[in-house]
């Protein structure tokens, strides 16, 4: 701390400087009277729009859960980033955040395209481009299944649970306005679906191993 007359240091606890004699105390309250007091609204709106933001980051924090802060920092962004788990994972990750609704959707995406194969396979006039169909048709799926939807999900994956996300708050906050019970709901709805992924690993596991018995019960008949 330095007297504002002379320029020399003085001690926190000293009413006047050492060296000139000058008044320190009331000089020190004055610059920090002037400094707190202006624009009281300006600092109340701004505290409002705060805790605005603050209640609905908040809500976003209690839905997500585990990795709040990855999916916080993606949503900021304008592309909304990429999301690699989705990216490699594709099902067991909608499972995992529990978006049975696009994982319906993606699921009857890949119907829908092996009815279309299996249907000009088996209706197309000509031989030739029946078997050539027959042929490329389960690559064509293959690749469709590897390539093609793994990149829709990475580059799409931050938005569909931003969306899903924002969907379910909302429904939520209008249903219910006790606030405690709408945290403990947000919380229900969010989260991680555990439960759903081991179901979903075991049913895979076992059509695995059903077509592999399938396979060895033909080759034996």
């Amino acid at each position: 701390m330095y007297c504002p007359k002379c320029g020399k240091e003085v001690q926190n606890d000293d009413i006047f400087c050492r060296s000139c004699g000058n008044r320190i105390q009331v000089e020190a309250n004055d610059i920090s009277q002037s400094a707190s007091s202006p624009n009281t609204n300006n600092n109340m709106n701004q505290a409002s729009r705060y805790n605005q933001l603050s209640s609905e980051e908040q809500e976003f924090r209690t839905f997500i859960g585990r990795n709040a802060d990855f999916y916080l920092k993606k949503w900021k962004l304008r592309d909304k980033g990429w999301n690699w788990a989705a990216c490699f994972c594709g099902f067991l990750w909608l499972v995992y955040r529990k978006m049975y609704l696009n994982l319906l959707i993606v699921f009857l995406v890949h119907i829908l395209l092996i009815l279309i194969g299996l249907v000009i396979i088996t209706y197309s006039s000509s031989e030739a481009i029946s078997d050539l169909l027959r042929k490329f048709f389960p690559f064509a799926i293959f690749s469709i299944s590897l390539f093609v939807i793994p990149l829709v999900m990475g580059f799409f994956g931050n938005r569909m649970y931003y969306s899903h996300a924002k969907g379910k708050i909302e429904h939520v906050k209008s249903k219910i306005l006790n606030e405690a019970e709408r945290e403990k709901r947000i919380r229900q709805q969010g989260g991680i679906g555990v439960v759903g992924l081991l179901l979903t690993v075991f049913i895979t596991m076992v059509i695995v191993v059903l077509g592999e018995i399938l396979d060895i019960l033909e080759m034996l008949m």
